[in-house]
C-alpha cells in the first residue's frame, strides 16, 4: 500500500475509535483517553530524552494517568475531591526525587515532567469530564469542529492559499485556508446546535470560534516544539500520521478552554 492508503486506513481506525467510544458511554471513552494519555505522555518524554534531557518518565507517566482518570471520575461523581489532592504530594515527590537522581539539567528535567502532565494528561482529563455535559454532544462536537477546521483549511488552502499564516513555524498554513476553515467550521457548529440538548446555537457558534482559534494555536505550538527539536513527527505509532501528539495537538489546547466556557454557560 502507498502512503495515502496507509494514512486513510489509520485515520479511519482513529475516527472509529474516538466516535464509537463517545457513543458507547463514559467507561469506553475513559479507557480510550487513558490509553492516549499514557501513550502521549510517554511519547512526549521520549522526545526530550532523545535530546539529552532526562524527565521522570515512569513516575510522570503514572501521575499523568492518574490525573487523566481522576478528573472525569470526580466530575462523574465516582470519587471525592480528596483523591485528586494526591497530585500535590506527587509533585513534592518529583522535586525530592530529582535531588537523588543526579542527572544533568535537573530543573529542566522536572519542568519537562510537569509540562507533560499539564499539557497532555490534564487536557485529556478535562475532555473526559465534559462527556456528561449536554449528553455526548460537547465532546463529539469538539472533535467534529476540529476535524472540520483541519479538513476545510487544508482543502481550501491547497487550492487558493497564497499568503502564509505563520511561515516561521508552519510554512504550509495559509491565511486563505484558515479563513475558509473558520467559515466552514462555524457552519458545522450551527448544524450541531440544531441537535444539541442544552446548549443554544449561539453557544455552539461561539464554541466554533473558540475551537478554531485554540486548535490552530495548538497545532502551531506543537509545530514550534517539533521545529525546536528538529523533527518532523512526534512518533510513528500511527502509520501515515506520525505520533499520538501529532493527532491530538489541537485537542490538547482546545479541551481546557472549552471546558471553562461550557462550565460557565451551564452553571
Amino acid at each position: 500500500m502507498n502512503n495515502l492508503q496507509i494514512r486513510a486506513i489509520t485515520g479511519a481506525v482513529y475516527l472509529l475509535m474516538i466516535i464509537s467510544s463517545i457513543l458507547i458511554g463514559i467507561w469506553a471513552f475513559l479507557l480510550v483517553i487513558l490509553l492516549f494519555s499514557v501513550l502521549g505522555i510517554y511519547e512526549f518524554y521520549n522526545l526530550y530524552k532523545s535530546y539529552n534531557y532526562d524527565p521522570q518518565i515512569i513516575f510522570g507517566s503514572i501521575t499523568g494517568a492518574f490525573v487523566t482518570a481522576a478528573i472525569p471520575l470526580l466530575h462523574w461523581g465516582y470519587i471525592s475531591f480528596n483523591i485528586l489532592l494526591l497530585v500535590i504530594p506527587a509533585f513534592i515527590i518529583m522535586c525530592i526525587a530529582e535531588l537523588y537522581r543526579k542527572k544533568e539539567n535537573p530543573i529542566i528535567n522536572l519542568s519537562i515532567t510537569l509540562m507533560g502532565i499539564v499539557y497532555i494528561s490534564l487536557s485529556l482529563g478535562l475532555l473526559g469530564a465534559m462527556l456528561t455535559m449536554d449528553g455526548y454532544w460537547i465532546v463529539l462536537g469538539i472533535f467534529l469542529l476540529i476535524w472540520s477546521n483541519d479538513t476545510f483549511a487544508y482543502l481550501i488552502g491547497s487550492r487558493i492559499g497564497r499568503k502564509r499564516l505563520f511561515s516561521r513555524i508552519s510554512p504550509k498554513k495559509s491565511v486563505e485556508g484558515s479563513i475558509g476553515g473558520f467559515v466552514m467550521t462555524l457552519g458545522v457548529a450551527a448544524l450541531i446546535g440544531l441537535f444539541s440538548q442544552s446548549l443554544l446555537m449561539i453557544h455552539w457558534v461561539t464554541l466554533g470560534i473558540i475551537i478554531v482559534l485554540t486548535a490552530t494555536f495548538g497545532d502551531l505550538f506543537e509545530s514550534m516544539m517539533k521545529r525546536s527539536l528538529g523533527i518532523k513527527d512526534t512518533g510513528n505509532i500511527l502509520p501515515g500520521h506520525g505520533g499520538i501528539l501529532d493527532r491530538f495537538d489541537s485537542v490538547l489546547m482546545t479541551a481546557p478552554v472549552v471546558y471553562v466556557y461550557v462550565r460557565m454557560v451551564l452553571q
